[in-house]
């Protein structure tokens, strides 16, 4: 399913910075979701031609020890200022690694 980049919304990195990332399919109760994590960043690739693409979202995993997760944009399924909610358990999430031609909004722009 993923996160529908044909929306023109705007989402502000302040807003998303320190959102839970909910996970869509995790258990949890009624009154409180199961958590993925807490997001940190905001990974986009650049591109040679256009604006740099969205690529994930980078989550300090929950009970996990700060390990750091990458979450793919399209296993986004909603984001907006009140929630960010992703597909799949927290053991099919990879940690973490910078790739080439990739920008983390949070530190490297805005120092963070």
């Amino acid at each position: 399913m993923g996160y529908d980049r044909a929306v023109s919304a705007k989402i502000w990195f302040s807003a998303l910075r320190g959102q839970d990332a909910i996970s869509a399919d995790g258990t949890g109760s009624e009154d409180r979701p199961a958590v993925l994590g807490e997001i940190v960043d905001v990974v986009v690739r650049l591109v040679e031609t256009g604006n740099p693409v969205l690529a994930g979202l980078v989550v300090e995993a929950d009970g996990q020890g700060g390990n750091r997760l990458f979450v793919p944009i399209a296993r986004v399924q909603e984001m907006s200022v009140d929630r960010v909610v992703v597909t799949g358990p927290p053991d099919r999430f990879t940690g973490f690694e910078r790739r080439p031609a990739e920008i983390l909004i949070g530190r490297d722009l805005l120092g963070h």
